[in-house]
């Protein structure tokens, strides 16, 4: 009966992140590489990252936060 919640990481606006965006929030993951950055930019259509524990989804939000409010 232990349900694991899983949670996804949403773009909000229209134009998705760019692999610089994406290289730097990920660099506080040892499992995210530049390549997954590329990756993900390339195909960025409204979900980012799905299948993600809550503490993962937290982490990842503040650090692409952080990420992409640098220039």
């Amino acid at each position: 009966m232990g349900h694991s919640i899983q949670f996804a990481l949403l773009q909000k606006e229209a134009i998705g992140p760019t692999a610089d965006q994406l290289k730097r929030a990920f660099k506080a993951f040892s499992n995210l590489t530049d390549a997954d950055a590329v990756r993900l930019a390339a195909g960025a259509r409204g979900i980012l990252m799905k299948h993600l524990g809550q503490d993962a989804a937290r982490a990842l939000q503040s650090a692409f936060q952080a990420g992409a409010s640098e220039p």
